[in-house]
């Protein structure tokens, strides 16, 4: 089993205190959620998994139950795991470069980059492998549901940076008017876009700053959750095109006091996730 599996840090996007995760989510998932999958009721055939959604909001709860041979012989439904999901986010059409499977064979992680080798390379926790993971192949080209749940954000006003050395202002202004000026090259960050994977934690974790282009607020069983449309990327070979991607910060999740209005910069640590588009 690799280090990273499991839901014990993506649970802390919504809660501080774990031990209530299973009182105020769980439960009331498996007992009041909605069915996703295909599932014609009574037992589920032999690691046959269906995921179960609570409530009908853009984020939602995600359980999965399996079918297992129960310590008495009989067949039966099992409860696997569970997380927080987001179930509406931004389309994108991604080519596979990777898939790893969870050692329970239910979840996994998909590596992925824009079509034609343009934008970056990411890695994503599917929420719906349990459903695709044998459509998945390298190579292939799928749509994509992307979004994103917030460890942290914050409302920045990034101040611009000075590149100094002067090999390297050498080296950019080589070939233009002001070649030969050694004077500091000021780089505007306001605006920036950015998406930076941790490898030393999860795969899926990123850091991450960009503009905001949209700002909603629902409630999510009691908490005020806002919702982001941010530029984390652009692919600069195509015309005007971002990578926006749904964000979800719990309001206990913000650094500071300020909240973000369309055109402002955020920034902080987030979860991707995405699953197929045809399931959503």
């Amino acid at each position: 089993m690799c280090d990273y599996e499991g839901h014990g840090s993506h649970w802390k996007c919504l809660v501080e205190d774990l031990d209530k995760a299973e009182d105020e989510w769980l439960r009331p998932t498996l007992t009041n959620g909605r069915v996703i999958d295909k599932w014609s009721s009574g037992p589920l055939a032999m690691r046959e998994a269906v995921g179960i959604a609570w409530p009908d909001t853009p984020l939602r709860i995600l359980s999965i139950v399996v079918g297992e041979t129960g310590q008495d012989g009989q067949p039966g439904n099992v409860f696997a795991s569970a997380f927080p999901w987001a179930a509406h986010g931004t389309r994108h059409c991604l080519v596979i470069d990777n898939v790893q499977s969870w050692s329970n064979g239910l979840e996994g992680w998909i590596t992925a980059s824009f079509p034609e080798g343009d934008g970056p390379s990411l890695t994503f926790f599917d929420t719906r492998f349990y459903a695709n993971k044998d459509r998945y192949a390298v190579g292939k080209e799928m749509d994509f549901i992307l979004g994103a749940v917030a460890y942290q954000a914050t409302v920045v006003h990034p101040e611009p940076v000075f590149i100094e050395k002067i090999e390297t202002i050498r080296a950019m202004r080589a070939g233009s008017e002001r070649e030969g000026d050694d004077s500091p090259i000021e780089v505007q960050m306001a605006g920036a876009a950015i998406l930076f994977p941790r490898d030393d934690l999860s795969p899926g974790d990123h850091e991450f700053q960009g503009p905001v282009r949209e700002v909603q607020t629902f409630d999510l069983s009691g908490r005020q959750i806002t919702r982001l449309s941010v530029t984390l990327s652009r692919i600069h070979e195509r015309e005007s095109e971002d990578v926006n991607v749904t964000i979800y910060v719990e309001e206990g999740h913000w650094g500071s006091n300020e909240r973000p209005l369309p055109g402002a910069d955020v920034q902080g640590m987030l979860w991707l996730q995405g699953y197929l588009s045809e399931l959503e």
